[in-house]
């Protein structure tokens, strides 16, 4: 976080300007910004200085987060400011002067800024005490209450021609900000940032040899380094290796990824309202807080201390810098997501038609993946050479390179899903899951008047009576429909290959066919030292025994309304489902078993069911699997006896 300095409306401020700490003047409100910089730009010339400003402070940065303290109206023995976040869209940006910068930014709809906008509402909204004179009449006298109460009224009245906000500019609220407490979310132009946690930073055993043996004692040992080098502005730098996965959701206010999203609340000749819902959406699906290491370096206490120097070595992984979580949602600005009917004014106005109906629909993603912490390289370095490797490891996962030092992942693969050897392509480590939500609200009015009024008028001397007894019935109704949907997809590093170097010797190992069913590597090829190439192919098991297949084809089935007779299932229904050595949990209500039809079942005086197999647990065994020459399925109790009983009908 940065330091505001003041506030103006130009790019190249005198003295007075830069450190003005007003938000406007009358009706000019400022939009330039002027930050302090925490380490002041060295390039040459004017557009050295620009880009070094953008490497260092504002690379991906839209918006500006800013967090001011904004001055109150004072009340007796009740005075200070307020912290009120601000979020802007970044017109324009550069330099004052080496360690000054300025921000211009963009203008609401309105035509405020959006500090003095933001001011303003937050007053009108949580402080309306300090807003409107008269609003808190607790602990005024009568007469003192009495004169706030017109000042107050006065000042609506000049709302009304001004607007509101006009009115609160000219009574000066929320004029001055406190410089001194306010600051501006920037990138650190080192790319260091405080947090917490723990992390090992040396590992030292000590073997106490003297009190064994009276001989010298030695102590082993490693060190671990967590740095890198990384280009700020073109210029390599030693950096810390960590990377944060994600921050808490309190307090986080120095996360880059938190941005706005605004809408705005506007009656024709009424003030603009303008709300806003923090990015980025999903944030529940993020990954939790915490602290991964690109680069991690071992080496030996005793590097400076002995003759035969030891080796170093250095593990790099992949983080969520190269892999960042993303989301993504359809505007509600889309003619398509946000269809209303209104009847036209004059059918209104005559009662004829007045039914309104409103529907909005509107799609949110969030890209998820599982690569922060695996392995991308091993190496081994000797202590003379620290560029070349005397040994190197590399892996290769299913990801390909984008743009701004990204990935993206590709999950076709070549697969086999049955013994005859059917190559086929296959999505590979890739979930999907759909969520919906759909609501509607609606709200019907049938109002009828019945007036007896009657009136005569004569035709001769025969009265003719005339009646208004019929009065039109007016339905009014409002419905509000809303579809909501949310789209989670994770991607699962797959690896592809992996490449090894030793003293100048490589040896690659690469996948190249997977199981459809599995995605476990069926194929896969190694190029020896002498880059001959070896294959390897394994042979799943539940291709050839089913019931080492997966579990998820019969898990959790459930049926009603079942007969088992004599360990036999007689409904009819697929049969395949089942696989032997199936573990099943049966429950029926019945206190007898089915009907006696079988020959052995004779049926006798007062016992015409069969004796109802009281197990809760039965086993499925396919006869087929023993050489039966009739194969069917037998379903039995622990006890091996064939289980009967029959569910309700």
């Amino acid at each position: 976080m940065c330091q505001i300095v003041g506030f103006s409306n130009t790019k190249a401020p005198n003295a007075i300007q830069q450190t003005n700490k007003t938000l406007y003047q009358g009706n000019t409100e400022y939009n330039y910004i002027y930050i302090k910089l925490p380490l002041a730009i060295t390039g040459n010339t004017a557009v050295e200085k620009q880009k070094e400003l953008t490497a260092r402070y504002f690379e991906n940065t839209k918006q500006l987060y800013m967090k001011l303290a904004v001055k109150m109206p004072e009340k007796p023995g009740i005075a200070g400011s307020e912290m009120i976040p601000v979020y802007a869209d970044i017109a324009e940006y550069g330099l004052v002067s080496d360690d000054i910068a300025y921000v211009k930014v963009q203008q609401l709809e309105g035509g405020s800024t959006p500090m003095v906008q933001q001011a303003l509402q937050f007053i009108k909204h949580q402080l309306p005490g300090k807003a409107y004179p008269g609003y808190d009449m607790k602990d005024n006298g009568d007469k003192k209450s009495f004169v706030l109460a017109l000042a107050g009224m006065m000042q609506s009245i000049a709302a009304l021609k001004m607007g509101e906000d006009n009115a609160l500019k000219l009574s000066s609220k929320c004029k001055e900000v406190e410089t001194n407490k306010s600051f501006v979310r920037l990138t650190h132009p080192n790319f260091k940032k405080y947090g917490g946690g723990l992390r090992v930073k040396k590992v030292i055993l000590n073997d106490n040899w003297n009190k064994m043996t009276s001989q010298y004692e030695s102590t082993y040992g490693q060190e671990y380094l967590y740095t890198t080098t990384e280009l700020i502005n073109g210029k390599p730098a030693v950096i810390s290796s960590g990377v944060a996965a994600w921050e808490p959701s309190i307090g986080s206010y120095e996360n880059p990824h938190k941005e706005i999203m605004r809408f705005m609340n506007h009656n024709k000749g009424g003030p603009y309202d303008f709300g806003a819902i923090e990015m980025p959406l999903g944030e529940i699906f993020y990954p939790s807080p915490m602290v991964g290491y690109s680069r991690v370096e071992v080496l030996s206490i005793h590097r400076d201390t002995v003759k035969n120097l030891p080796t170093r070595q250095v593990t790099e992984f992949f983080t969520t810098k190269e892999f960042p979580f993303k989301s993504a949602h359809t505007p509600l600005t889309d003619p398509e997501a946000n269809v209303k009917y209104e009847p036209k004014a004059i059918l209104q106005l005559l009662k004829l038609d007045m039914k309104k109906a409103v529907t909005q629909s509107q799609g949110f993603l969030v890209d998820m993946n599982d690569m922060n912490g695996k392995v991308k390289t091993q190496s081994t370095y000797s202590a003379l050479d620290s560029l070349v490797p005397v040994s190197f490891t590399e892996s290769f996962y299913n990801v390909e390179k984008a743009p701004g030092n990204t990935y993206t992942f590709n999950h076709n693969f070549p697969t086999i899903n049955s013994p005859e050897g059917l190559l086929n392509n296959s999505l590979i480590g890739r979930d999907i899951e759909l969520m919906a939500d759909f609501r509607q609200h609606k709200t019907e009015t049938i109002t009828t008047n019945i007036s007896a009024n009657f009136d005569f008028f004569f035709i001769g001397i025969f009265p003719i009576p005339l009646t208004n007894l019929l009065q039109p019935v007016i339905y009014e109704g409002m419905t509000y429909r809303s579809a909501s949907i949310l789209k989670v997809v994770n991607h699962y590093g797959i690896l592809d290959s992996v490449v090894s170097i030793d003293k100048g010797s490589m040896v690659s190992t690469k996948n190249l066919v997977y199981d459809a069913e599995t995605g476990n590597p069926l194929l896969t090829r190694t190029n020896n030292e002498h880059d001959k190439a070896i294959y390897n192919f394994s042979y799943p098991a539940h291709w050839a025994y089913s019931g080492m297949g997966p579990a998820y084809k019969n898990i959790d089935a459930v049926y009603e309304n079942l007969t088992f007779r004599h360990g036999l299932l007689e409904n009819k229904i697929d049969k395949s489902i089942f696989e032997s050595g199936d573990e099943m949990y049966v429950f029926t209500e019945k206190n007898k078993g089915p009907l006696k039809k079988a020959p052995c079942d004779v049926p006798k005086l007062f016992d015409l069911y069969l004796q109802k197999n009281t197990a809760n647990k039965i086993w499925a065994v396919n006869t087929a699997k023993v050489g039966s020459l009739t194969p069917q399925v037998v379903f039995m109790d622990a006890n091996g006896n064939p289980y009967t009983a029959e569910g309700n009908p």
